[in-house]
Formats: structure tokens, C-alpha cells, sequence
């Protein structure tokens, strides 16, 4: 089970690692969602998606700006946590909210091409 856990953390840490240019480029992803929308009279599924992949976004910046400065912190350093472990938990748990991120992307592209598809 111990080891299960390890692999877990250690995943979440690396789509942590990616979500340091992850999360920015989904950003201004749905700035440009947001410009092709706003154009389009009546297309409020489009609109709800964009709110919502920024509120996702809005959350993955809250935690980075506390999680990510212990994991640079902890590479430059040394200071991590009172457990060895503790960079990787902060980068571990960072990887939650871009799963997030990247899940509520995925979300909206598929609301916003489906409306689009039925506007044609």
C-alpha cells in the first residue's frame, strides 16, 4: 500500500511539475475562449464554460502561490518540511488543482465545439 501511495505522490508531483506551464497556457486559453464568445450573441454554454475554466484556473493559482514557493524553497534551500517528503506533498498536491485545471479544460472545449458545431 506504502508503495502505491509513493507512485501516486510521485505522478501528482510530476503533472505538478507540468502544471507550472500548464496552468498559464489554459489561462490565456480561456481569455481566448472568453474574446470568441463574447462576440457571439446567444451563447451562453460557451460563456459558463469559460467562467468556469477560469474559476478553475483562479483555484490552481491560490494553491501554487502557497505551494510552489516550499518546492523552490525546498530545492534551493534544503528546507522542505518536518518529513523528507514535503517539497513533493506541496508539488503533489499543486498536481490536484492542474488535473483540475486540465479536466474543466477538457469540459469546455467539448461544450464550446459542440455549440459551435449546432451554429453552423
Amino acid at each position: 500500500m506504502e508503495t502505491a501511495i509513493a507512485i501516486f505522490a510521485h505522478v501528482l508531483g510530476l503533472v505538478g511539475m507540468a502544471g507550472i506551464w500548464l496552468v498559464p497556457s489554459r489561462m490565456l486559453a480561456a481569455v481566448a475562449m472568453w474574446k470568441r464568445t463574447a462576440i457571439v450573441p446567444g451563447n451562453t454554454p460557451s460563456v459558463v464554460a469559460a467562467c468556469a475554466l477560469f474559476l478553475a484556473v483562479a483555484i490552481s493559482a491560490y494553491i501554487a502561490s502557497d505551494a510552489l514557493p516550499r518546492v523552490f524553497r525546498c530545492l534551493w534551500e534544503g528546507w522542505c518540511t518536518a518529513t523528507r517528503g514535503g517539497g513533493l506533498l506541496n508539488l503533489a498536491f499543486f498536481g490536484l488543482t492542474v488535473l483540475l485545471v486540465e479536466a474543466t479544460w477538457l469540459v469546455c472545449r467539448t461544450v464550446s465545439s459542440r455549440r459551435s458545431d449546432h451554429a453552423i
